[in-house]
């Protein structure tokens, strides 16, 4: 019963990430290359925006995302959590902790809300913490 409750849970989620306009993706520089890198090497192209700059104090790179670029990420990312997605132990850890920091914002998102209010940024970085 708890699976189906996360897959509709997940679903859900889906749906609303593909109505943002623009999220930033804000991590560091390796956990990056790593998502666009097994994404790439599991589906043969890319998804997600070619450019991040890196122009943060911490050396920490921000991804603008539109709503199909976070959509492609919650997907794939829940996908390498998997123990079958041949990730290895350290490649789902490292999507476990991007899926369910996108997730946390994305849960945030309140459809009945006014339009305008701000989407807080994606933010991989224990030092941070949620902005």
């Amino acid at each position: 019963m708890l699976a189906v409750w996360e897959h509709s849970k997940h679903r859900k989620r889906l749906v609303k990430a593909a109505g943002v306009v623009r999220i930033n993706l804000v991590c560091a520089p390796a956990t990056w290359d790593e998502v666009r890198r097994r994404c790439t090497a599991r589906y043969g192209q890319l998804h997600f925006p070619q450019e991040a700059s890196a122009s943060d104090v911490d050396g920490l790179v921000h991804v603008e995302l539109e709503g199909p670029h976070l959509v492609r990420l919650l997907e794939e990312t829940r996908w390498g959590t998997s123990a079958w997605s041949l990730s290895g132990v350290a490649g789902r850890a490292v999507f476990r902790r991007v899926y369910e920091a996108a997730a946390d914002v994305v849960d945030e998102i309140d459809l009945t809300a006014d339009q305008g209010k701000p989407i807080r940024d994606i933010v991989l970085d224990a030092r941070r913490g949620p902005e």
